[in-house]
């Protein structure tokens, strides 16, 4: 009986976590919506796109120090190239 008490609890609570975590980003998704709807209304055809393209950048900007994170990425990126290139040149030396 103990047994079947604890497991039905830890489903409870991974329940509970999934339900919380679900409405936590999704309540920043629907405020997201509504920020860059209302955003874009005020901008006419050319300048819209930019300011898209620009809260992109400032919410990577933002989010960079996150080990996920797309700045993160293409840094690695980046330094794994550079790290290639040098390879490279000193088998061309050799």
């Amino acid at each position: 009986m103990i047994l079947f008490l604890t497991k039905s609890y830890f489903f409870y609570l991974q329940l509970i976590d999934v339900i919380k975590n679900t409405l936590f980003y999704g309540s920043f998704f629907f405020i997201g919506i509504f920020f860059i709807d209302t955003i874009l209304e005020l901008a006419s055809h050319p300048y819209d796109f930019l300011i898209a393209v620009g809260m992109f950048l400032g919410f990577v900007y933002l989010y960079r120090d996150n080990k996920e994170s797309l700045f993160l990425t293409f840094k690695d990126t980046h330094q794994s190239n550079l790290d290639d290139i040098e390879e490279q040149d000193k088998e061309e030396i050799i």
